[in-house]
């Protein structure tokens, strides 16, 4: 099995192949960062019958590309994907560690590619969100290079898209000397991690923060905590038009606030 630059009008596409749906922003990364992975590819007398890698082929023809990078493999077997995506493991620097994970996490469920990466639910999510994060920046192909030259690590990378609102600022950052400052794990946070693995409803409450943002949480708060004020003073007034049972039980909740 190698992987070499194919021409595009040479990939054959089944007519049994399964459909996937045309992601522009994906054509739209792989135009900015240069970054594609290879397609699957078995070679025939006709030309290259495509096993995997549809979007990438649409991508290729949006973008006018003449050729693409494909693996040529001697058989079909359904355990190829699997070494093609280990095949992207073998990237060392960061920014290809995380366009290569947004990639596949748009073509593959994240079931899939957990076990195949070897990653965590929460380091995939990471890394998406990071990866998105950078590509919002919209960077330049040339910063894209840069990031590549310097081989920033995932880590680094990772803080500067989390830390960054602008894309000068985040280059800045991804391509300084310094290593990002990140929180020193204590006893207490490691405490804070285990319950939160054991408690569904912090685990629901935590995913609601980070959803919605740690302004909106706190505004809806102190909006909820006002509402609860002005009905608590003046639940007695209220009790006429209420169910005694509904009566009580706000009158509980006034108690314990």
């Amino acid at each position: 099995m190698i992987v070499q630059n194919i021409e595009v009008s040479s990939v054959i596409i089944p007519k049994n192949y399964l459909f996937v749906k045309h992601k522009k922003n994906t054509c739209e990364a792989i135009r900015i960062t240069r970054i594609m992975l290879p397609i699957v590819v078995k070679k025939t007398e006709q030309g290259y019958v495509l096993l995997d890698g549809l979007e990438r082929v649409y991508c290729a023809k949006e973008l006018g590309m003449r050729q693409i990078p494909a693996l040529i493999i001697e058989d079909e077997r359904s355990d190829i994907i699997t070494f093609t995506l280990n095949w992207v493991r073998g990237r060392i620097c960061g920014i290809d560690v995380l366009m290569y994970t947004w990639q596949l996490l748009q073509s593959y469920d994240a079931s899939i590619v957990k076990p195949v990466l070897g990653k965590s639910w929460e380091t995939l999510t990471k890394y998406k969100n990071a990866a998105e994060h950078i590509i919002a920046l919209q960077l330049s192909s040339d910063d894209f290079a840069s990031l590549r030259e310097a081989c920033v690590p995932v880590r680094k990378l990772i803080y500067c898209a989390f830390n960054s609102h602008e894309r000068d600022e985040f280059m800045s950052c991804a391509l300084s000397k310094t290593k990002p400052r990140l929180k020193k794990i204590t006893y207490d946070a490691i405490r804070t991690a285990v319950m939160l693995e054991k408690d569904e409803e912090l685990k629901n409450v935590i995913e609601i923060v980070q959803t919605l943002g740690k302004e909106t949480v706190e505004n809806i708060i102190e909006l909820v905590a006002l509402m609860k004020k002005t009905l608590c003073s003046r639940l007695d007034y209220y009790r006429r038009y209420m169910v005694m049972e509904d009566y009580r039980l706000l009158k509980r909740i006034c108690q314990e606030s």
